[in-house]
């Protein structure tokens, strides 16, 4: 009895620590606990410390991501400008130390290894793990060493105020496998639920339609202000500070495989794995709520990504103010707007050439789809009906916004699930022209999708199109 009870300990200390994942040729895993969001590549992996459940209550009063890069030591050392591996990182570590003990404030001159913005310029996927490029210039980082856990680290930390938000970012680097591990945290404030009704009736007001998403935007794109670390609540500031520390502490080293990690993401709901591209990244969100649970996940070409937000920043930061403010009325003010997110869109649609959307959505009540598949051939003729009916509404009302220029539609039915498949060729501001794949599928308690956008101009990646091909139940 007593040896039944001591396994059962065991096993619930087992699956309380298990490693959610891991990166055995980058070295290390990390147990992320279910979390809301998640990012990754090659070289990154990034996630929401909010877990699935715990979104829809809303109950975190701290905001944060947690962000995992590395580099090999050819790659870190010519970024350094310097031979690198874990025994020069150890001593650069001890040296910086010794000028802490002295009571000299650390700045970015003390070490090649100081400044996380230029692995950033080196390795555009790495975005998240530093500051965006064009708040690099406009803040110093408050510079400390410290050990923590088993790791000597090295931590920058800024503090600035950007949209409106109080931003804090915890970067610490840290070494082992002769790799340099970037492990950053930016966290904020959680808004109140007073916050987020106020900003949501800001939003639906009549005076805040398109021209209030253009001034959303114009903040966004403001270079941030520096704000004191005097100026922090201290409590909140420790807590992000130990939230960071607690991750670090979470990261695990393990001995590194030669073969590279191949990108890839689950959806537990349909029970299937996507492997993507090389050099693609994706972003996943899952949600669980009393009524649902969702799974998302949204992904491109890595260049892509880093192209599409440089494009829009700058175009938002060229947009001429007196466009807006020399406007009278609230329709004067939306319909200069409008013309300001068509150039917006313009320049951003330039580099996107391919797009890949996947998602499921499982209800939590008892029929789900059951009844609706009773008799298929009923569905499928309605099914078909309303496509048929819609789709050339649809065509009649393109604009030069968006108009649909073709499309086709397969549905198939049986009493065990449903799939429609659809092609649409679509032509966006009149200049960009994609191909777009959809399929959409249900069964029992379960809804599942995929959409692929690709650029006519641009060369389709065949493995993309392979998961758009092949995608079923």
């Amino acid at each position: 009895m007593k040896k039944s009870i001591a396994l059962a300990c065991a096993f619930c200390m087992l699956t309380l620590n298990g490693w959610a994942y891991e990166n055995s040729f980058a070295g290390y895993k990390i147990n992320d606990r279910n979390p809301f969001l998640i990012i990754e590549s090659a070289k990154t992996y990034a996630f929401s410390q909010l877990s699935s459940k715990k979104f829809a209550k809303q109950k975190e009063d701290v905001f944060a991501v947690n962000v995992i890069n590395y580099l090999l030591a050819d790659e870190a050392g010519s970024v350094i400008g310097e031979n690198f591996s874990t025994a020069y990182f150890n001593g650069q570590y001890e040296k910086l130390a010794l000028l802490q003990r002295s009571g000299i404030r650390l700045n970015l001159n003390h070490s090649p290894l100081l400044d996380p913005t230029k692995y950033r310029e080196a390795y555009p996927e790495m975005q998240a793990s530093s500051l965006p490029e064009w708040e690099k210039k406009k803040l110093i980082p408050r510079i400390r060493v410290k050990k923590i856990g088993t790791f000597n680290c090295i931590t920058h930390s800024y503090l600035y105020k950007h949209a409106a938000a109080i931003v804090n970012a915890e970067i610490t680097l840290l070494s082992a496998n002769d790799r340099l591990y970037i492990l950053s945290t930016l966290g904020q404030e959680a808004p109140d639920e007073a916050e987020i009704l106020a900003e949501t009736e800001v939003m639906k007001a009549e005076s805040a339609e398109a021209a209030e998403l253009i001034e959303h935007a114009l903040q966004a794109s403001k270079a941030p202000e520096s704000v004191s670390f005097s100026k922090i609540d201290t409590a909140l500031y420790e807590k992000l500070q130990a939230n960071h520390e607690t991750f670090i502490k979470n990261f695990k080293i393990m001995a590194p495989v030669k073969e590279q990690k191949i990108v890839s993401y689950d959806d537990s709901y349909l029970g299937k794995n996507f492997q993507l591209p090389e050099d693609w990244i994706y972003g996943k969100m899952n949600m669980e709520d009393k009524d649902f649970s969702i799974n998302v996940a949204v992904s491109m070409p890595i260049e892509q990504v880093a192209n599409i937000n440089k494009r829009y920043f700058d175009a938002v930061r060229n947009i001429d103010v007196n466009l807006l403010q020399n406007k009278k009325t609230v329709e004067e003010k939306n319909q200069q707007s409008v013309k300001l997110a068509y150039k917006i869109a313009d320049e951003v649609l330039k580099d996107f050439n391919a797009g890949l959307v996947t998602g499921s959505i499982k209800l939590k009540s008892e029929t789900g789809f059951t009844g609706m598949l009773e008799k298929p051939i009923s569905f499928k003729y309605e099914a078909e009906n309303v496509l048929g009916s819609f789709l050339p509404e649809f065509k009649k009302l393109s604009n030069e916004f968006m108009a649909l220029k073709n499309y086709t539609y397969n549905v198939k039915a049986d009493t065990l699930q449903a799939l429609v498949d659809l092609y649409l060729d679509i032509n966006i501001l009149q200049k960009h022209e994609y191909n777009s794949y959809m399929k959409l599928a249900a069964k029992d308690d379960l809804v599942g999708f995929a959409w692929l956008a690709n650029k006519k101009a641009a060369e389709e990646n065949p493995q993309a199109k392979e998961i758009i091909t092949d995608w079923n139940f």
